[in-house]
């Protein structure tokens, strides 16, 4: 009963480490938009939408 605790706190601990260390390793550097510019925001359009549209 022991060893089946070892081996599960053993492989618990491995995968968090593992997890760990992928994540400090992929740290992404976030992006601030300069304000000043003017931003283009794109939308999706369904088709009741764009129905509507080409209709007017």
């Amino acid at each position: 009963m022991k060893v089946k605790i070892y081996v599960t706190i053993s492989i618990f601990i491995l995968l968090f480490s593992c997890g760990w260390l992928l994540n400090q390793k992929e740290k992404r550097e976030f992006y601030q938009p300069v304000l000043d510019q003017e931003t283009l925001e794109i939308l999706q359009i369904n088709n009741e939408l764009e129905a509507e549209i080409t209709r007017k």
